[in-house]
């Protein structure tokens, strides 16, 4: 099951030292603020 965050969302770059684009979204999901941090491929985020 895929849970969508609520709007609105802040989405930033990890400013880290590593060897892909790093980047972290908070926002809510229900009630709770939730962070994800993820990285983009070329096929897949």
């Amino acid at each position: 099951m895929v849970l969508p965050m609520l709007k609105p969302t802040m989405t930033v770059e990890d400013a880290g030292d590593y060897d892909e684009q790093r980047f972290n979204t908070t926002g809510f999901l229900d009630t709770a603020i939730v962070t994800i941090c993820h990285t983009k491929t070329k096929h897949e985020i």
